[in-house]
């Protein structure tokens, strides 16, 4: 009997715990972070009542450590909604340069559901540049760039900010590069390796959602932006840094990040932005206003989205601070923010992201500012 129990402590289960870690850490789902954190303390506690002295009461304190991670997890699954999005495969996927993006062209029917209730229900068509499909005319280029709210999570291809701006202005072609994740950094290294520069042959503008709340997408904070590009000022300028992580140190930030105990407990602090977070941000949007215009010739339009109530607390800046410097770095500032009418719906249900009104309403109030502030931009072509 002793020997059948030091076989069973020395073999199978560190070989049972081990499998089952290395299938927790290559698969997705709510709880393959709970049994990667089980199978570590079964594994740590094994190991401990193999062994004798110090070395015992080490691995006995970490079995403890993750025995109290394991119990977080479980709290943290219990009282978080359960948020589930479905899409078939090849819509995401690892991008070089981006990160990030879809992977090939086709119709996706996408699928959000939160505790089992159906959110949305839509299709994402992607082009055979990898964009989101916008249907428009030939003529001069417009093109959006941006995260989600850019790219229309939640919608129909008929009903994004870009088809929105597209019906409004016959004629020209509209270009939507924006996508789930993304930040201002996605914009500046499109447009300095030129990955989409055939589409954007003709441009007359860039239209670049953004926001304060990009700061920490910039920063490399969120567990979403482990692969995105990192910037930081070097010797006096922005620059490209490569990823922000990479080869062990981004699988380790995408295993604990993603786990529903660093979500609900850590990333709320950890992820809030700091004085440097801004400043690298505002520099990023300044940087790709200087290359639209030196590298395109085109103005770079700002859809400014402003921050939630006391985000910028403690960074040393304002809301009114953050639009004076952005000014100043040469963007064309125009709020997306349009306030609703009574019984206008503008973001989605139990999602949060923009609606089709939404869209139409800031689409309208872009043209007219357009219209009234750099004329050129929607001259018929030949006319400017």
């Amino acid at each position: 009997m002793r020997s059948l129990s030091f076989l069973l402590r020395a073999v199978v289960l560190p070989v049972a715990s081990i499998a089952a870690l290395v299938w927790a850490v290559s698969s997705f789902g709510s709880y393959v972070r709970l049994v990667a954190f089980v199978a570590l303390f079964v594994l740590v506690a094994d190991l401990a009542s193999l062994c004798r002295g110090r070395a015992q009461n080490v691995l006995v304190m970490v079995a403890a450590l993750l025995l109290g991670v394991a119990l977080l997890e479980t709290v943290a699954l219990a009282i978080e909604p359960r948020v589930e999005v479905l899409h078939p495969p090849g819509l995401w996927g690892a991008r070089p340069e981006l990160g990030w993006g879809p992977q090939k062209p086709g119709a996706y029917p996408a699928e959000k559901k939160v505790d089992g209730k159906t959110i949305y229900k839509v299709t994402y068509t992607i082009d055979d540049d990898l964009l989101r499909h916008t249907t428009s005319g030939t003529g001069p280029v417009v093109a959006f760039f941006g995260d989600s709210n850019t790219f229309g999570e939640g919608l129909d291809d008929k009903d994004t900010e870009a088809q929105a701006f597209a019906d409004l202005v016959p004629g020209f072609k509209v270009v939507n590069l924006g996508f789930s994740a993304y930040s201002p950094a996605q914009a500046l290294r499109e447009m300095q390796v030129g990955l989409f520069d055939k589409e954007l042959t003709g441009a007359r503008a860039f239209v670049l959602l953004t926001g304060p709340w990009h700061s920490e997408r910039t920063a490399c904070k969120p567990n979403f932006s482990v692969r995105a590009p990192r910037y930081e000022r070097v010797d006096g300028a922005i620059k490209y840094l490569g990823p922000c992580a990479v080869g062990l140190n981004r699988k380790v930030q995408e295993f604990y990040k993603e786990s529903a105990a660093y979500q609900a407990f850590l990333a709320p602090v950890l992820q809030r932005p700091t004085h440097g977070d801004l400043e690298t941000w505002l520099e990023i949007v300044g940087a790709t206003a200087k290359l639209a215009q030196d590298k395109y010739g085109v103005p770079l339009v700002v859809l400014y989205v402003p921050a939630p109530d006391h985000y910028l607390d403690g960074t040393g800046f304002t809301d009114a601070g953050v639009r004076g410097r952005l000014a100043e770095s040469g963007v064309h500032l125009v709020d997306a923010w349009v306030p609703p009418q009574p019984g206008q719906v503008m973001t989605i249900p139990g999602d949060g992201h923009p609606s089709a009104l939404a869209n139409r309403l800031v689409a309208s109030k872009l043209v007219d500012d357009l219209k009234a502030t750099l004329p050129d931009v929607l001259k018929p072509a030949g006319l400017r």
